[in-house]
């Protein structure tokens, strides 16, 4: 019978006292490597979303158009034919996606840039 400071058999140097405390230090390594991949892939959401394995497209690209006509605002003013020149749409366009998506002109300018 081996005794606790003795090699194992596969040539490691080390003894059977160490590796519980190993273990131990790879278990608390991987719970905190977990909990830094959950809060990265939270950080990296898009507002609303809560779960990264369900993305829907749509949605997506609405999330998306909405903050690229809230900044054209925000840049413009509120001048609605600035942000549509901004993003090279129509004027008729901005509009029409801006009374669809409910983007209130006066709410955003008032937000500012920094949501």
């Amino acid at each position: 019978m081996r005794s606790n400071n003795e090699s194992l058999n596969n040539g490691s140097s080390l003894t059977l006292t160490t590796v519980p405390a190993r273990l131990d230090a790879l278990k608390s390594l991987t719970a905190l490597l977990l909990r830094e991949i959950e809060a990265l892939q939270k950080a990296i959401l898009p507002k609303g979303r809560t779960d990264i394995s369900k993305i829907n497209l749509q949605s997506e690209i609405q999330a998306f158009e909405m903050d690229l006509i809230s900044n054209a605002l925000i840049r413009c003013n509120g001048n609605q034919r600035g942000a549509a020149r901004l993003l090279d749409v129509g004027f008729t366009t901005l509009n029409a996606k801006i009374k669809r998506y409910g983007i209130e002109i006066f709410e955003i300018i008032e937000r500012g840039p920094n949501r």
